[in-house]
């Protein structure tokens, strides 16, 4: 099949006009397709929801994450809004500075949630930085307690 005015032989001629009204009618179409498809592979990854003990596990990761960078802003962002009303991120970069370790390493063990609190287990590397009679790293673990409000899970920090 020919497109355009002139053809040879004894070809089908289809105007210029209708060639291009049938290619963007199969552009659109495809691009609807295409949004569609994206639409439907979005759903799909976002999958089932999180249980709270997923969300705190992870969340709990970021934090520790963001503290092991030493980026304590980031860390600030996951503590409780109560906490942040009344203590300023440069008290927060302050306090964890002033930890006598150096934070080698960290795991999330155990994420244990009730309705509106989750107690997570956490094993913690370290480094001492002070002088004292230990050698190497030391391994320990601590507890810290999330609690969920205005809809999503924070930190709870002591003051």
């Amino acid at each position: 099949m020919k497109i355009g005015k002139n053809s040879q032989q004894n070809s089908q001629q289809i105007p210029v006009d209708q060639s291009l009204r049938f290619f963007g009618q199969t552009v659109v179409k495809g691009v609807i397709a295409s949004i569609a498809i994206a639409a439907l592979a979005g759903c799909a990854a976002v999958g089932t929801p999180k249980t709270p003990e997923e969300t705190v596990r992870q969340l709990a990761t970021q934090r520790w994450q963001a503290l092991l960078a030493g980026d304590f802003e980031k860390a600030y962002e996951f503590a409780v809004p109560s906490y942040r009303q009344l203590k300023t991120s440069a008290y927060y970069r302050t306090k964890r500075l002033g930890t006598p370790v150096k934070w080698i390493s960290v795991e999330v063990i155990n994420a244990q949630c009730e309705a509106l609190k989750c107690e997570v287990r956490i094993k913690l590397e370290s480094k001492p930085i002070v002088p004292i009679n230990i050698q190497g790293n030391m391994v320990g673990g601590l507890d810290e307690t999330w609690v969920f409000e205005q809809g999503r899970w924070w930190m709870f920090e002591t003051i």
